[in-house]
């Protein structure tokens, strides 16, 4: 068996999961909201991220295009799934400007954290949970050891150039290598607030163009205008997925 096939034979089966929750598959809905706060919509995402999940995403989006446009944030409840899907949810994400967040009673872990940390702007009340990769045993069907520990280090180097490209501060990847996948590491506050409320790309954007001194403030009552600002720089980024979904 070549490497090529070993890694992307691993990256089929590398899965992040709590291992002994049970899995019910990801859905997603629009809930219509209407009040002194907010007048649009709240996209949900609830449940185990399984194949097919990002096109079922993409189609909700598709078909709901309005509630979409007026949506003002992701709720976030996964405990992980496929990390392959969990990466194309997270590209949707990322490349229509969406917010996440993850609410008090509420939990984002193992690949579910690959769509948080993705997000252009995000924020969590609820846990956060990292591990190392699962690799299901199983799947190795007469490989080498040597070929299934390279792949594994290959598909680990992926995922860590990955965190880092989006912000996650390195001793944070190193304690996520470091924990078992039977096990987790609850982030905490300080973890959360290292971890950032805003995308590289986006913090830039809120300090050069929308005047925030800090981006660990953007979500402080006293910068909403500078948060407001930076909202209606990722509206754009919606139109545009919109106009991609309807080209495809």
């Amino acid at each position: 068996m070549n490497r090529q096939t070993g890694i992307r034979k691993f990256l089929f089966t590398y899965m992040l999961l709590i291992a002994s929750t049970p899995c019910i598959a990801a859905d997603f809905w629009f809930e219509e909201t209407k009040d002194a706060k907010h007048d649009g919509s709240i996209l949900h995402m609830q449940g185990a991220i399984e194949s097919g999940d990002s096109a079922k995403l993409d189609r909700l989006i598709s078909d709901h295009n309005g509630s979409y446009f007026r949506s003002f944030v992701l709720l976030l409840d996964s405990r992980g799934g496929n990390v392959e899907e969990a990466i194309k949810i997270a590209a949707t994400i990322e490349h229509s400007g969406e917010t996440v967040f993850v609410d008090a009673d509420s939990t984002c872990a193992s690949s579910c954290f690959l769509i948080y940390v993705s997000a252009p702007m995000r924020s969590a009340l609820g846990s956060l949970i990292i591990h190392r990769p699962y690799y299901d045993m199983k799947s190795l069907n007469g490989d080498s050891q040597t070929d299934a520990s390279k792949a594994y280090q290959d598909s680990t180097l992926a995922m860590r150039n990955y965190l880092q490209s989006r912000s996650m501060p390195s001793d944070l990847i190193d304690r996520m290598i470091e924990t078992p996948s039977t096990e987790g590491y609850l982030l905490t506050t300080e973890d959360k607030l290292r971890v950032g409320y805003l995308s590289p790309a986006v913090g830039e954007m809120a300090l050069q163009k929308c005047g925030l001194p800090h981006t660990y403030e953007i979500f402080k009552p006293q910068y909403n205008v500078e948060r407001d600002c930076v909202r209606t720089y990722l509206i754009q980024a919606k139109i545009d997925y919109l106009v991609k979904l309807r080209a495809n």
